[in-house]
């Protein structure tokens, strides 16, 4: 009797660890992650001029522990683990500026001066959101991939900083994002991002700002890093709950204000272990359009198939279940299969978008 007892309370912890496992295995945090050794393996052309000493880097994005998420090439029995969550070894920000202060080290000007730079974005994705139409996600393993990047630059010196520009813009690399993952890297195949993050330096007139230092008023680091932190006053940050309604739009979720606040969840279900989550008002009808929905316990972003979110940092991030085209190289002759894979997202919490 005893044996049986404790036989069946295992069997019973053994359940119950499985089924928070399978709870936390959707949410994209549970990702491994990848990282990319980012390093100068040249030095810059000697006509490369940078009219400052060295260049620093204040990670202030939403999420600074990653910079996107890349899939691996072999095709694994979890759906939910094609991916990995994409970083460089050390971190992100610290990386980049160790990355610059070695290639253009015989680019500096030894005149005290440094570069600020603040990334508020620094995203890597196969979405395009510069079309003006309603997103498709993703749904090959093989799609170009796109950089999202919005940076300030400051020229400093003796604690003051001089505001240079703002750069928030959509970059287009490609190279195929899983060779990120799945080859030795060398320069020509790190040489996209290398090529992006030259760019982000390159292009960019500081002189005037230099010249005119002196007679212009500046900022403290203090007053700059105040300044970055305010991005993260954002009501639905920082409450501890997600209130129970149904959210129209970004703005409401922002604010943590639904207007619907009296709503049905209800399921249909149209295989025999797959159904579908839809919205009704008291009154039977459907809501349809709606950014996303908290039933008071989980928030479910619902343009894609009402997938449960989940904060990391300073922003959101979810699973959506895509189809997906893999190539069968098993046969002679290469075929093609659909497949289900768990693509993960994460929302822009200044511009609501998804990348």
């Amino acid at each position: 009797m005893r044996i049986t007892l404790l036989m069946g309370l295992v069997i019973l912890q053994f359940v119950v660890q499985a089924q928070n496992s399978k709870k936390e295995i959707i949410n994209p945090e549970s990702l491994a992650f990848r990282e990319l050794p980012l390093f100068a393996q040249r030095i810059a052309p000697a006509e490369i001029k940078l009219p400052f000493a060295s260049i620093k880097i204040i990670d202030s994005r939403f999420d600074t522990t990653k910079f996107g998420f890349v899939p691996v090439v072999n095709f694994i029995p979890d759906k939910r683990n094609v991916f990995r969550k994409l970083r460089f070894k050390g971190g992100v920000a610290n990386p980049v500026q160790e990355y610059y202060n070695d290639y253009y080290k015989n680019s500096f000007q030894q005149n005290g001066f440094e570069l600020l730079i603040v990334m508020k974005r620094f995203w890597l994705s196969g979405i395009d959101n510069s079309r003006d139409k309603r997103i498709a996600l993703t749904n090959s393993l093989e799609a170009g991939t796109n950089f999202y990047l919005k940076w300030e630059y400051y020229i400093g010196k003796n604690g003051k900083y001089l505001p240079v520009r703002r750069t928030d813009t959509l970059m287009h690399m490609d190279d195929d994002e899983t060779r990120y993952v799945t080859e030795n890297f060398d320069e020509r195949k790190l040489g996209g991002i290398k090529f992006i993050l030259k760019a982000m330096v390159e292009l960019y007139n500081f002189d005037n700002k230099i010249a005119a230092f002196d007679n212009l008023p500046g900022k403290t680091m203090e007053q700059i890093l105040e300044f970055n932190n305010k991005r993260n006053e954002i009501k639905v940050l920082k409450d501890s709950i997600l209130k129970k309604g149904v959210y129209l739009n970004f703005d409401e979720f922002k604010n943590n204000a639904p207007s619907i606040n009296d709503f049905k969840e209800e399921k249909t279900r149209y295989q025999v272990f797959k159904s579908e989550r839809y919205l009704s008002d008291p009154q039977g009808n459907l809501i349809n359009e709606y950014w996303g929905y908290s039933d008071g316990e989980d928030f479910r972003y619902g343009k894609y198939g009402n997938d449960k979110i989940y904060r990391v940092g300073q922003t959101f991030e979810f699973f959506v279940q895509v189809n997906n085209v893999a190539p069968d190289n098993s046969t002679p002759v290469t075929t093609k299969n659909k497949i289900k894979v768990w693509y993960p997202y994460q929302i822009d919490m200044e511009t609501g978008q998804v990348y």
